[in-house]
């Protein structure tokens, strides 16, 4: 239900309906748009919904509108060939999505295979250091995505030594790094951990790292213990729909 652009939110906490959908089918979205229309008419039809919409809020109803008026009646084939409204409101991908090439993550998916193939024996044959440091946001996420989720301490230190992942100021980083610290129970990064959630206050960060400690498979009392510290320090600089989560998570 939750993959649909359009969703529906009467009677449910809107927090559980929070997900990338809104951004990645959104993104895509918005990408067959610009191939369909063509980008001169994409560009357009950009400049004038930011000068007449910024600042006002803005609802899916008023956008369908605005897209109907300002950009479908030039050429209603345009709105047939995107299928407008099932991107809108129908769940899944279409099939008239757009594909990106994948050579950049088909590298990055090699070192995935190349570090699972020697995770019983020295981790340092791992992909030269010189190339991962050019590795993109997404393409460091699909990396730690896919490694083995519980890895041993020498490939924890291999890779925080050669990318010095623990002290990342990447947030998005910092949280795939830190989740699969506490599942690999890599004690050296846990301070950096702590200081993470000192400073950040995304329930999409936070509450998973909480749950992590509280209660997944891995937890110990110290874990549990950290958790317990970290939060009775931090939870006032947290937003209270945030704070409130992980209060349920702490029972």
């Amino acid at each position: 239900m939750d993959t649909r652009l359009y969703v529906n939110t009467q009677g449910r906490d809107p927090e559980d309906a929070f997900s990338n959908i809104p951004y990645e089918k959104g993104a895509h979205l918005l990408w067959l748009i610009e191939k369909t229309v063509g980008r001169k008419v994409f560009d357009k039809f950009l400049v004038g919904y930011f000068k007449e919409n910024a600042y006002k809020p803005f609802t899916t109803a008023m956008a369908l509108t605005y897209f109907e008026n300002h950009l479908w009646n030039e050429n209603p084939e345009w709105k047939k060939t995107v299928d407008f409204e099932k991107w809108i409101y129908e769940p899944g991908i279409p099939a008239n999505c757009p594909r990106p090439g994948n050579a950049r993550f088909s590298g990055v998916n090699a070192a995935v295979k190349m570090f699972a193939d020697v995770a019983s024996k020295e981790p340092m044959a791992l992909v030269d250091a010189s190339k991962e440091a050019k590795w993109s946001t997404h393409e460091w996420l699909q990396f730690l995505r896919n490694i083995p989720h519980k890895c041993s301490a020498a490939q924890m230190q291999m890779l925080d030594k050669k990318f010095n992942l623990t002290k990342t100021n990447n947030s998005e980083i910092a949280f795939e790094w830190y989740m699969l610290a506490l599942k690999s129970n890599y004690e050296p990064a846990y301070s950096n951990l702590e200081a993470f959630l000192m400073r950040v206050g995304r329930k999409k960060f936070v509450k998973p790292l909480y749950n992590e400690m509280l209660t997944q498979e891995n937890k110990t009392e110290a874990m549990q213990k950290m958790a317990k510290n970290i939060f009775a320090k931090a939870r006032n600089n947290y937003h209270p729909a945030t704070t409130k989560a992980v209060e349920e998570l702490m029972k």
